[in-house]
């Protein structure tokens, strides 16, 4: 989707059919979505929003928010006549507070994962979304990098990748079998 401002951070919606993405084009960042095959970009979020995620189960967008560090969510139904999403009321998952800026926090396994970088050593942590209950999963050899969007869990779970903090470049690092 060509957007005045460019499009930043796409993700997949969970059936593939729609792509998420935010941009700075009207002055504020928030939330669009685009149908995958094309088409006109349908912005879903008024409120200073960005890196979309939607959940495995269709149910939320997941996002970040210019009101507070953390992850947040908004319901993805009802949708107003514009496409927009009905309910503009985000609901910040309180655990996720330590993610602040970039995006180190990645939906998995039911719940999310998310690296808490206000810690020395930093670790990666495990949030339910429906008990609330955090996991301390694993602790990070070096701090996580400070300028790019980078966790990624492996589909069984047992592994995380993330961009880590070097000398004078980025390397990528697994984290091994954490389960």
């Amino acid at each position: 989707a060509a957007m005045p401002g460019g499009a930043q951070i796409p993700s997949w919606s969970r059936d593939g059919k729609r792509v998420l993405f935010y941009t700075n084009a009207e002055g504020s960042r928030q939330v669009w979505e685009v149908e995958a095959a094309g088409g006109a970009p349908v912005q879903l979020t008024r409120g200073g929003t960005y890196d979309p995620a939607e959940s495995p189960d269709g149910r939320y967008l997941y996002h970040g928010s210019v009101l507070s560090p953390g992850v947040w969510r908004m319901p993805l139904a009802p949708r107003l006549p514009d496409g927009s999403l009905a309910d503009q009321n985000p609901e910040l998952i309180r655990e996720t507070l330590p993610v602040a800026g970039h995006r180190f926090w990645a939906l998995a396994q039911g719940g999310i994962y998310f690296v808490d970088a206000q810690k020395t050593p930093a670790v990666l942590k495990y949030v339910d979304p429906v008990s609330r209950k955090v996991t301390l999963m694993a602790t990070l050899a070096k701090r996580p990098a400070k300028f790019t969007r980078g966790l990624a869990i492996s589909p069984d779970g047992r592994y995380a990748l993330y961009c880590q903090n070097d000398v004078d470049r980025y390397e990528i690092r697994v984290v091994e079998d954490f389960r």
